[in-house]
């Protein structure tokens, strides 16, 4: 078994060494790349057989050097160029989708490459007889970077758009049968000259009550006169 890994291992880094590099995306290419990453539309176009795994050990060591630097652009356009549909591609794409702020496409690929790894054989990177994983644990590690995805948030309307709800306060409602205060005419200021300083009215006193009058003594007793 030892001799037989060594052997692949071998052949797999020969053939490496002899293939073809990848041919440099096209602007308009490296961009829909990216496009799609953000969308959560990616595609990995080659498959994972063994030509498929050559383009990947061609670019892999790129890919880990793109994800250390944070530089998730280069890393969705690398992974999507080298279309390895195996889990460690799925992995970077999550978090070159993460890194760019596309939560939900994140969580897509961690879970793709979550359920790659789990199903092995050729879709996982460690299935086959030589380790393409890149050092990435990606049943693991997929699944820790999956619970630090924030959760995306709710739409909200932009600032310009926000209705702002004016409360208007009715006046005070007067009691029934209650009057209401007094309020002092306005008197207009004498024709030419500087007008005189308002001074309001003052109501005059209401009249004293009148006293009440003793009622009138009656006359004294005057005797007839003989």
């Amino acid at each position: 078994m030892h001799a037989r890994f060594v052997m692949a291992s071998a052949a797999l880094a020969a053939l490496a060494g002899c293939a073809a590099p990848m041919a440099t995306q096209d602007p308009a290419q490296r961009m829909a790349a990216i496009d799609s990453t953000r969308a959560g539309t990616a595609v990995l176009s080659c498959g994972n057989d063994l030509s498929c795994a050559l383009r990947w050990q061609n670019v892999r060591q790129t890919a880990l050097q793109d994800a250390a630097a944070q530089q998730w652009a280069d890393l969705a356009a690398l992974v999507i160029g080298a279309g390895y549909n195996a889990d460690v591609s799925w992995y970077y794409l999550g978090q070159a989708a993460q890194g760019m702020g596309s939560y939900d496409a994140a969580r897509q690929y961690f879970n793709t490459a979550i359920g790659d790894a789990a199903a092995g054989g050729p879709a996982a990177c460690a299935g086959g007889v030589v380790d393409l994983c890149n050092g990435v644990a990606v049943a693991n590690d997929a699944q820790m970077l999956l619970s630090q995805v924030p959760p995306d948030q709710a739409a909200a309307p932009p600032a310009s758009r926000r209705r702002t709800v004016t409360h208007h306060t009715a006046p005070p409602s007067t009691a029934s049968g209650s009057s209401p205060g007094f309020v002092p005419p306005v008197t207009a200021p004498p024709a030419g000259g500087s007008a005189a300083p308002f001074v309001p009215p003052v109501a005059a006193p209401a009249p004293a009550p009148a006293a009440p009058q003793a009622p009138a003594a009656s006359p004294g007793f005057v005797a007839p006169v003989q």
